[in-house]
């Protein structure tokens, strides 16, 4: 008895044969089991929505993660600060306003004044002046340092869709495939039962249905590596969306 599995992936379509061939010992005619090829379409992923839910369109998704990625509105929200920090380079320095008294005869304040010619009140004003152009100098160099925060947010923005992008799609192939390996579970389901079935009855081996137990295993093992992939990319994508874990 032969028992060959392929699992073949090429130009973005996913094919799986499963080819079975039953030989009888007895002089029985080969049976042969095909699965039929199937290809993948194109279509993105839905985002967590169950398997029902029509998939979420991709630009909707880029609109969300520029709006709600934590580290988009931080890097945002540096570059319009910068923004404001040529106008206050460019500006004098603040006025500074002093106050001073001197008491005559006795610490309390204005002591003297009436009848002293050395008690006095004063107030003043100062104002520094730099040199011509330093204040200019100043507002480019602030205007350069907000045109490199900008640069670090496009840099931020650009990396945050990449991202986003590279987990959709991966997500999107994972619940492509999902299907196509549980119709060949279903298939090698149905094989293994067709080979204990003869065993039972005295038409094959031991080896045979250890060959079809072996090949059911690994398919299932297949199944529950897709899944436990899809969880981690669908937390992956909460993340770069800013999404609670419930939703």
């Amino acid at each position: 008895m032969n028992f060959a599995y392929t699992h073949r992936l090429a130009s973005g379509a996913s094919c799986l044969f499963v080819t079975v061939l039953l030989a009888s010992v007895l002089s029985l005619s080969p049976m042969t089991v095909t699965a039929q090829e199937v290809d993948i379409p194109q279509t993105p992923a839905p985002m967590d929505q169950g398997k029902h839910a029509s998939p979420t369109p991709l630009e909707e998704l880029v609109k969300e993660v520029e709006r709600s990625n934590p580290e988009i509105a931080a890097s945002v929200h540096a570059w319009k600060a910068a923004t404001n920090v040529p106008k206050q380079a460019s500006a004098l320095p603040d006025t500074q306003i002093t106050f001073q008294q001197f008491s005559v005869g006795s610490p309390r304040p204005f002591a003297g004044y009436s009848n002293s010619d050395f008690a006095y009140v004063g107030i003043g004003a100062s104002q520094d002046l730099p040199y011509p152009g330093k204040r200019r100098l100043r507002s480019e160099v602030a205007e350069r340092e907000a045109d490199s925060i900008r640069a670090q947010s496009d840099a931020v923005q650009r990396q945050a869709i990449e991202t986003l992008k590279l987990v959709y799609f991966q997500l999107a192939y994972l619940q492509q495939t999902l299907p196509i390996l549980e119709r060949n579970d279903q298939l090698l389901s149905q094989i293994q039962q067709a080979v204990e079935s003869r065993y039972r009855v005295g038409q094959g081996n031991q080896q045979d249905v250890l060959k079809a137990q072996l090949q059911h295993t690994k398919i299932l093992r297949e199944i529950a590596m897709h899944h436990q992939e899809e969880e981690q990319l669908q937390a992956q994508l909460k993340q770069v969306l800013n999404r609670a874990p419930g939703l």
